[in-house]
């Protein structure tokens, strides 16, 4: 009945010859506006919370996956990480075994490397990132994140390095064998030798020392260890004779010649050896650097 009351208290009767009660619209149309004001305000900042919710809900999806992608990319890094260490360890000792010779530097496709260092957008990296992490960590996780970054750039700078090491030392190599060493060693030594071998003025003993070095000469290995340890060091340790004929004397200048081309050759693959263990050792603390990182993270993340 309160219902009712209520319905037509705003109800109007019309006598015109009717018993019949009119309810007057336009007041209920007043009246349930005046209602639904505060119904409307709700469901306008209902509405506004769910989208903010749902917006933070996709941001927050959207940042897991960044991470998520972040490092498998770093996985994929680390996993590389020990087969460059070796092939750089590898081409040391091929520069050891063999100084006078140009090698092939076994690399590791740079592409992961390349991708977070240079293609990433790091700063929506670092923001999804630093937002997995509780309020108390994230001083520690922007820290680390920092760090990892100089890791990885310190890997990149390696990498680098070590082609540039690599073509520099095969440019530098070639040309002073092929264009020095084993030019003056085939025009003005081995040709000169030869000449000097038929010369009936010879002594004796020079001839029978010219006679053992042109059949050593014959041998089928032909490497600059070769020359410079069977003949080139044989002529010097001979110099005595090699100076009573006038092109003997010439013979041995042009072995002292290569003889500081050759020890220039050993001693720059030498160092640059040296220089790809350094590089080694320090791909292996970047390594390690980089892991600890990764899972300290990994650990806070779950603590979140």
């Amino acid at each position: 009945m309160m219902a009712l009351d209520i319905f037509f208290q705003f109800g109007e009767f019309i006598s015109h010859g009717s018993n019949v009660s009119v309810f007057s619209w336009w007041e209920l149309i007043k009246a349930l506006s005046f209602l639904s004001v505060p119904c409307a305000i709700y469901l306008y900042f209902k509405k506004r919370s769910d989208d903010k919710e749902e917006a933070e809900e996709k941001k927050r999806k959207e940042n897991e996956n960044d991470v998520k992608y972040f490092n498998t990319v770093i996985d994929d890094i680390l996993k590389d990480i020990p087969s460059q260490i070796n092939d750089y360890e590898k081409y040391a000792d091929d520069l050891k075994r063999e100084p006078y010779k140009t090698h092939a530097l076994g690399i590791v496709s740079p592409e992961n490397l390349n991708r977070i260092v240079n293609k990433f957008d790091q700063q929506q990296i670092f923001h999804s990132y630093i937002n997995q992490f509780n309020e108390q960590d994230k001083d520690k996780a922007i820290k680390s994140f920092m760090e990892l970054y100089k890791s990885l750039d310190t890997y990149l700078i390696i990498y680098n390095n070590a082609i540039t090491v690599n073509e520099k030392l095969n440019e530098f190599v070639a040309r002073k064998t092929n264009d020095e060493y084993l030019k003056i060693f085939t025009k003005n030594i081995t040709s000169t030798l030869y000449k000097l071998h038929i010369d009936i003025e010879i002594k004796k003993e020079l001839k029978d020392v010219l006679d053992d070095i042109l059949k050593s000469s014959q041998q089928e290995k032909r490497t600059l260890d070769f020359w410079q340890e069977f003949l080139v060091k044989r002529v010097i340790e001979e110099r005595e004779l090699f100076e009573t004929h006038h092109m003997g004397k010439e013979i041995l200048t042009n072995c002292h010649v290569i003889t500081a081309i050759y020890k220039t050759i050993v001693s720059n693959s030498n160092t640059q050896s040296d220089t790809m263990i350094r590089l080694a050792s320090v791909l292996t603390t970047v390594r390690s650097n980089i892991e600890y990182i990764k899972s300290s993270n990994l650990a806070l993340m779950e603590n979140k």
